[in-house]
């Protein structure tokens, strides 16, 4: 009697789980890839992939906006976007203070970083994540190749993340 509860316990509590996985994957409005980070995990954002022509398979947050980093920043250490332009390029922000290192489908590792004003932020190979206030919709991607001036002024030109981790190479989406 008692293996037999405790095996309808952890059988309850396996299917709790997987509906709460399913749940998170599982959204009517968003017909983007699956989530490799389950929503489920405390001060983790959800990251999926999604397909967009002209572009490839790209990293999106659980609302399917794109993500981006740019050239300028390759470490924590050379974080510049801060001020009006972390307001325009809002940074990808985490509560936790490790990740996991490796997602599914996706090219490369993720740490947390600590940006200037001592937010966390998620980072992809170094790079500080970011998600672009001009994408108004799943699948845009206004921010590719787009040039812009870091919050010191600096020259930074901004690419969409792709799951593979190459470069993004096609113009932005016409706004």
């Amino acid at each position: 009697m008692r293996s037999t509860r405790s095996t309808l316990q952890a059988l309850g509590a396996t299917a709790a789980v997987l509906a709460l996985l399913v749940a998170g994957c599982d959204s009517p409005s968003d017909t983007s890839g699956e989530p490799v980070a389950a929503p489920s995990t405390p001060g983790v954002p959800t990251i999926k992939t999604r397909q967009v022509a002209g572009v490839g398979t790209i990293l999106v947050d659980s609302r399917g906006m794109a993500l981006y980093t740019n050239d300028h920043e390759t470490s924590a250490a050379r974080i510049v976007c801060t001020g009006e332009c972390a307001e325009e390029w809002p940074p990808v922000t985490v509560t936790a203070s490790t990740v996991p290192a490796t997602l599914p489908g996706i090219k490369g590792r993720f740490t947390v970083v600590t940006r200037p004003d001592h937010k966390r932020q998620l980072a992809r190979n170094g790079r500080p994540l970011y998600t672009f206030d001009e994408d108004h919709a799943p699948g845009q991607v206004h921010g590719n190749n787009f040039v812009d001036h870091g919050g010191h002024g600096e020259r930074l030109v901004w690419h969409v993340a792709t799951a593979s981790g190459a470069v993004a190479t096609s113009s932005p989406s016409p706004r």
